[in-house]
């Protein structure tokens, strides 16, 4: 089957970038009223240079809107979609958009698990994708296994980042091996060379996502995180996924991740690479670590120089796993 599909690279130009609104109070207990008012500050942000599609229940419009009027008097590029969601994490239960062979616009539907059945709440995130190809008209494949969109990542010309860790785990789609994901990849996401790194971040509930591992920054270029202690539960895993990376014929630069952050005495998955790409815009997790984090943005700028590189402190992200990348999905201009 070759449905001549092709899923852009994140830096391709965008329409909008899709947000869920945290309406759920439980999922950031006793820290509720700060967190809400962060997405509105990220909502804010996103909205200057890209179209925001914010969804939120008509209940909770009120509430979102006058946060978000507080970061942002001008609310004309901001849309809402009126559903109810599970949880907020975006980048994993929410469409995934390519364009086809008249490069129009069309949407793949994955199954959503809520990272291998590990919370019990998330067939209204796995319904989503079906919901907004109906909203916006656009037809939707649906290939019937478990992928989320923080798995993978793309350079648009036929290359896909993951990791064993997450799509051979056997709470994923537990008959499917390397050659059955890359049929799924070439016929949905027009892939011809995947390239499978091992092992995430230490306590990441994912399971190991690439976006907090890996990134390609252009076509010939990867991004990859790095760990100098070597007493780190993220070195040896680290290590292990640069040595892959060196048998590929990519230009490839390293960013140190963050000093550990802790929360309730866990260590939490913090990573510079969870950074948004959108349109002019590139939004970093900060982690209030004024050396590493002015490292990172300096790193990153000098890999988009055309680009406004700003930090957004994400310590209040964390807390629930994830930052910047985790919470949005692009749609791109197609």
């Amino acid at each position: 089957m070759n449905l001549m599909l092709r899923m852009p690279a994140e830096w391709e130009a965008q329409s909008a970038v899709w947000l869920a609104w945290p309406a759920n109070k439980t999922w950031w207990p006793g820290n509720y009223e700060k967190v809400s008012h962060r997405f509105a500050a990220l909502i804010s942000k996103i909205s200057n240079y890209t179209a925001v599609k914010l969804i939120c229940t008509e209940e909770a419009r009120k509430d979102a809107e006058s946060k978000i009027f507080q970061s942002c008097p001008l609310l004309n590029n901001i849309s809402f979609v009126d559903y109810e969601t599970d949880d907020v994490w975006c980048r994993d239960f929410g469409p995934i958009f390519v364009s086809n062979f008249n490069n129009k616009a069309e949407i793949v539907d994955w199954e959503f698990n809520a990272w291998g059945d590990k919370f019990p709440n998330w067939q209204k995130d796995n319904a989503f994708p079906k919901f907004a190809g109906k909203e916006l008209n656009l037809k939707v494949h649906s290939p019937k296994i478990v992928l989320e969109g923080g798995a993978i990542d793309v350079n648009g010309n036929g290359w896909l980042l993951t990791t064993e860790e997450v799509l051979l785990n056997p709470n994923r789609n537990e008959d499917m091996n390397r050659e059955s994901y890359e049929l799924f990849f070439r016929d949905y996401l027009g892939i011809e060379n995947t390239i499978w790194l091992k092992r995430g971040l230490h306590n990441d509930d994912t399971d190991g996502h690439i976006d907090n591992l890996a990134r390609f920054v252009n076509e010939n270029t990867i991004l990859i995180a790095s760990e100098a202690d070597t007493k780190s539960p993220n070195y040896e895993p680290l290590k292990e996924n640069l040595a892959v990376l060196k048998k590929y014929d990519f230009s490839i630069e390293q960013l140190p991740l963050p000093d550990p952050v802790y929360f309730e005495g866990e260590m939490l998955p913090a990573s510079y690479l969870n950074f948004l790409i959108s349109n002019e815009l590139i939004l970093v997790p900060t982690y209030d670590q004024s050396l590493k984090d002015k490292q990172a943005l300096s790193t990153i700028k000098k890999l988009f120089p055309e680009h406004k590189v700003e930090g957004f402190d994400c310590r209040d992200f964390l807390q629930e796993g994830g930052a910047i990348h985790c919470l949005t999905q692009q749609q791109p201009a197609i």
